[in-house]
């Protein structure tokens, strides 16, 4: 048995959150702006988080939440924590395996939003980016096959 099969877990796995906090200068809606590649204005600050010039965005939703769009629904969570140390959110980061279809990709990522819904009654805002390649012919290649409309 080689090395490459005795190995059971995947060379890629990654899973970690990130607690936004306001007392260390996080800011929810800069935060998603980030992640969503867009452009949201604070509404509690005032202030424009434009991130549409950052690439790699393949695919985002949003799970438990009927009141808008990310915009609305990170500026309503930052006008209801008033607090100076309040915890803004969690972001979490989990490395999908690449050979994974992009499809399947989204009802992975999808099915764990929905299930942090149903056991906790959160809403969840994801997002699924192309991964980063030291080579970069093979995330030319990801990218075209990824950014393809689904079939």
């Amino acid at each position: 048995m080689s090395a490459e099969t005795s190995n059971p877990l995947h060379p890629a796995r990654h899973f970690s959150m990130w607690i936004l906090s306001r007392s260390k200068g996080g800011s929810a809606v800069r935060a998603a702006a980030y992640i969503d590649r867009t452009k949201i204005t604070d509404g509690r600050t005032g202030i424009s988080h434009d991130s549409r010039q950052k690439a790699g965005l393949l695919r985002t939703g949003i799970v438990n939440w009927n009141d808008g769009d990310g915009p609305a629904l990170w500026n309503g969570f930052e006008a209801v924590e008033t607090r100076i140390n309040a915890r803004l959110g969690r972001e979490l980061r989990i490395a999908l395996p690449k050979e994974l279809p992009i499809g399947e990709q989204v009802r992975l990522v999808r099915s764990y939003c929905l299930w942090m819904k149903d056991q906790y009654g959160l809403a969840c805002e994801w997002a699924i980016h192309a991964p980063t390649f030291h080579d970069e012919k093979e995330g030319r290649q990801l990218w075209q096959e990824r950014s393809a409309p689904d079939g």
